[in-house]
């Protein structure tokens, strides 16, 4: 895995440099901004096998939830505009802590998840929100996909699981693993007007 972020880096690099002198050529600048995404794809698949493979141990720090939020959503972000997926925020910012990176990693999974099940023109819901004794934050995305059928739902959190053809089905198992690492709980209910996972964390 290391091996293979080594060279992802350096070409994210020189993606990064190329930009700078196409940055008037919108023909050039689009077939880097999709190499840059491409290139984002495959750092996320490393980073959820060397998650999965390694004892994960938060560092935490204090978090600004929209910062969070959006920088997940740009690691779908290729998706969700090829699908024309209109995404709503319903953000609520308070102090909150947790390692930042992992957590990314976790709303970026599940984004992806969201944006894979829904069709052309799908929505996505991404909401924040602190209970009421100020204890825990939950985080809320919503799909209007078709649901995740009964047969699959007690798989979904297993490692390897995945009924794509592409992907190495440990995304979820990762974020369940992450999410318990905070002391948090990962839950979700789906249905036939699509699938809502919940994440709720300690403050």
């Amino acid at each position: 895995s290391h091996e293979i972020r080594n060279p992802l880096g350096s070409i994210e690099l020189m993606v990064t440099l190329l930009q700078e002198d196409f940055a008037d050529d919108p023909h050039h600048g689009d077939i880097l901004k999709r190499i840059r995404s491409s290139v984002n794809n495959m750092n996320h698949t490393v980073t959820n096998i060397l998650l999965y493979t390694k004892e994960i141990h938060p560092e935490r720090s204090g978090i600004d939830i929209e910062d969070l939020v959006h920088q997940a959503e740009s690691m779908a972000l290729e998706l969700m505009i090829k699908k024309k997926i209109k995404v709503i925020k319903q953000l609520t910012d308070f102090p909150f802590s947790g390692d930042f990176e992992l957590l990314k990693q976790c709303l970026a999974n599940i984004l992806i998840n969201s944006a894979q099940a829904v069709e052309q023109n799908g929505q996505i819901e991404i909401k924040s929100e602190p209970d009421d004794a100020k204890k825990h934050v939950t985080f809320s995305i919503k799909d209007n996909g078709t649901g995740i059928p009964e047969e699959m739902q007690e798989k979904i959190f297993k490692p390897f699981f995945t009924t794509k053809n592409t992907g190495t089905g440990l995304g979820l198992a990762m974020v369940k693993r992450v999410i318990e690492a905070h002391n948090g709980q990962i839950r979700f209910t789906t249905g036939k007007d699509g699938t809502t996972f919940f994440i709720v964390l300690p403050l």
